[in-house]
C-alpha cells in the first residue's frame, strides 16, 4: 500500500513528465467520459507516426495508471504506480529491447505488454535506479529515432486535468 496524495502522484507524475518529454502526447479524450479516470494513455507524436506510415505507430504506445481498488484511492490509498508499454509497438519502434532489459521492477513481459510495477516511493533508491535506466534508455533511443527533427518537435504540455487523477464519477 502507498498514499495516493503525495506519495503515489509524484510518481505518477514523473512518469508521465518523461514520457512528455520524449514528445509523447497524452490522449486527454478519456478525462471527460463519464466514467472512472485511473491513468493516462500516451502516443507519439502526429509527426512521427506520419514518418514512419506505420499503422501499428498510431495506436497507444504507453499507459502509466494509478492500480489499486477504487474504493481504496478514494481513501488516499493505491497499491502502486502501473507503467505499461505495447510490444508490438516497441518493436516497430526499434525500442523493445531498451525497454524489456530492464528488469528492476518488471512484472510483465509478453507478446502484449512490458510492464513494470512500482509499490515504492519515488525518492526510494531501487525507484531512482529503476527510473534513471529505464528513461535514459528511452531518451537515448528516441532522439536516434527522431534525428535532427527532435528539435522541431514540440513538447506538448500535460493536460491540466492529469494532475487530478484519479478522477471518480461516483
Amino acid at each position: 500500500m502507498m498514499l495516493l496524495d503525495p506519495m503515489g502522484k509524484v510518481l505518477f507524475m514523473e512518469i508521465c513528465k518523461r514520457l512528455r518529454d520524449n514528445k509523447w502526447t497524452v490522449d486527454d479524450h478519456q478525462f471527460y467520459k463519464d466514467e472512472d479516470v485511473t491513468e493516462a494513455i500516451f502516443a507519439l507524436p502526429d509527426y512521427l507516426v506520419e514518418r514512419e506510415d506505420d499503422p501499428e505507430l498510431e495506436k497507444n504506445m504507453a499507459v502509466v495508471k494509478y492500480a489499486g481498488d477504487s474504493k481504496k484511492m478514494k481513501e488516499n490509498q493505491i497499491d502502486g504506480v502501473l507503467l505499461k508499454f505495447y510490444t508490438k509497438r516497441l518493436k516497430a519502434l526499434g525500442l523493445y529491447e531498451a525497454i524489456a532489459n530492464i528488469e528492476l521492477f518488471q512484472h510483465k513481459n509478453n507478446s502484449t505488454t512490458v510492464e513494470f510495477f512500482v509499490d515504492e516511493v519515488f525518492a526510494n533508491e531501487e525507484v531512482q535506479k529503476w527510473f534513471e535506466a529505464l528513461f535514459s534508455n528511452l531518451d537515448q533511443q528516441m532522439t536516434d529515432i527522431y534525428g535532427d527533427e527532435i528539435r522541431e518537435i514540440p513538447i506538448v504540455l500535460l493536460p491540466k486535468k492529469l494532475h487530478d487523477l484519479p478522477l471518480h464519477t461516483s
